[in-house]
């Protein structure tokens, strides 16, 4: 008896080494757990800050996007406008070009021609023919 008593000793010394090693194994094990989801943890707000970051330069850049295009379809229209406000100036301008012209050219005709009324009117010879009638 005093033989199983020796076995049953060591098996329950071996049995409370093993439950020692094996609680501080775990302990250990629990620990670079417990520090593994702390940095993971860490990493994870870092993380979301970044997307937090990166949402905002979206917004940001499409705000600007949206700005850039409204200029831009401003500024087309503007120039659309601009050409239709040219060609109705051309247009005016030759319009006005033509009928200057036309003016320019019968008021030399009327120029020329009181000119040789006055050729034909101021000589003595028409003087005298006009005193005598």
């Amino acid at each position: 008896s005093m033989t199983v008593q020796g076995i049953l000793k060591d098996m329950y010394d071996t049995f409370a080494a093993d439950l020692e090693s094996a609680t501080r194994d775990e302990a250990g094990a629990n620990s670079k757990f417990e520090d593994f989801v702390a940095i993971k943890a860490e990493e994870l707000a870092a993380l979301e800050a970044e997307k937090a970051k990166k949402e905002g330069q979206k917004a940001d850049a499409e705000e600007r996007l949206a700005d850039t295009q409204q200029m831009y379809d401003d500024t087309t229209a503007q120039r659309e406008a601009d050409v239709v406000f040219f060609d109705e100036t051309k247009a005016a301008c030759e319009t006005k070009h033509d009928e200057w012209t036309t003016r320019s050219s019968l008021r030399e005709e009327e120029i020329a021609g009181i000119s040789k009324a006055l050729a034909i009117l101021t000589p003595d010879d028409a003087r005298a023919l006009f005193a005598s009638a």
